[in-house]
């Protein structure tokens, strides 16, 4: 007769090395390094370095422009860069003496990125 302990003992080793296979095959043609001790560990650095800037800067671009300054003569820049960890990250600007003010008053940027399908939250 099958003890009920040996089928959950089972169940966890499967799922665990179902997790693993998962992990293991999403991740195989990349350069980041996937190790596994019964948790899941990733190259974090190497995550980061791997997402591609170009979907990073359409986006920003798309946000850039659904950006509506009225009737004020602001141009609306985007600045690319990257974070301590490679990541690529873009920065859309309303470049203009009055742009913190629109934003702060009007969420005028906040209302660009909710049209583009994007959500802001502070942290």
């Amino acid at each position: 007769m099958p003890s009920p302990i040996i089928d959950v003992l089972k169940f966890v080793y499967n799922a665990e090395r179902d997790a693993e296979r998962a992990a293991r095959h999403a991740l195989r043609h990349t350069d980041i390094k996937v190790t596994w001790d019964g948790d899941l560990h990733l190259d974090y650095d190497a995550l980061w370095k791997s997402i591609p800037a170009a979907p990073v800067e359409a986006a920003a671009r798309e946000i850039a422009e659904n950006v509506d300054v009225g009737d004020v003569d602001a141009q609306v820049g985007v600045m690319m860069g990257t974070t301590e960890r490679g990541a690529p990250v873009a920065l859309v600007t309303i470049l203009h003496p009055a742009g913190l003010a629109m934003e702060a008053k009007h969420g005028t940027l906040k209302k660009a990125a909710a049209a583009c399908g994007l959500e802001v939250t502070s942290k």
